[in-house]
């Protein structure tokens, strides 16, 4: 099976949500809220940074008992 060559107009989301994924990585193994807000602002279904902000604080509360690192 020969491999396919990805259209050009999906590279763009495909790097988007590669690098959201890359930053989430990074911010839940340091703790880093800049981490994750720059993550959530990366992916294409979050529209701007304030609901990336209202999103992040809000998964970070409601997670808060298995996340320790961002409460410090």
């Amino acid at each position: 099976m020969g491999l396919t060559k990805v259209p050009e107009h999906v590279k763009g989301l495909i790097h988007a949500v590669k690098t959201y994924e890359r930053l989430t990585i990074e911010a839940a193994v340091t703790g880093s809220r800049d981490l994750v807000l720059q993550a959530l602002v990366h992916h294409p279904l979050v529209p701007s940074v304030a609901v990336a902000k209202t999103l992040m604080e809000e998964m970070l509360e409601k997670n808060r008992a298995y996340l320790p690192a961002f409460f410090k």
